[in-house]
C-alpha cells in the first residue's frame, strides 16, 4: 500500500512539473531575460561579450551541449542555449551551432556588440 501511494505521489509530482512549475519558471526566465537586455541596450557605446560551450561529456561522443553569452560590460549572463548533437550534426559542431543562434539572437535584437 506503501509503494504504491508512493508511485502515486511521485506521479503527481510529475504532473505538477509538467504543468505548473517548469511553465511558471520559464515565464520567469523570459521576463528576467527581456529586462537584461533592455538594459544591456541602453549602453550607447556598445557592449562586449564573452561566450562559451560546455558539452556533458568530453570528446566527440557528448549528447547534450549548452552555450552561454556573458556580457563584459554590464557583469551578467545574457542568454544561454542548449543543444543536442542531433540538432548540429555532430558533437564538435554543437558549440558553433550555440554561438551562431545566441549571435543571431542578439544582433537581432537590436545590441550593439562591440570587440
Amino acid at each position: 500500500m506503501e509503494k504504491k501511494l508512493e508511485e502515486m505521489q511521485s506521479h503527481d509530482q510529475e504532473i505538477f512539473n509538467k504543468i505548473k512549475l517548469f511553465p511558471t519558471i520559464l515565464l520567469y526566465w523570459e521576463k528576467y531575460q527581456k529586462h537584461l537586455l533592455e538594459k544591456v541596450k541602453a549602453v550607447k557605446d556598445g557592449i562586449i561579450i564573452a561566450g562559451d560551450g560546455r558539452h556533458d561529456s568530453m570528446g566527440y561522443c557528448a549528447k547534450y551541449g549548452a552555450y552561454t553569452i556573458f556580457c563584459c560590460t554590464i557583469p551578467m549572463i545574457l542568454l544561454f542555449s542548449l543543444i543536442q548533437r542531433n540538432q548540429a550534426g555532430s558533437s564538435p559542431a554543437m558549440e558553433f551551432m550555440g554561438f551562431k543562434s545566441r549571435m543571431e539572437f542578439l544582433i537581432g535584437y537590436g545590441l550593439l556588440i562591440t570587440i
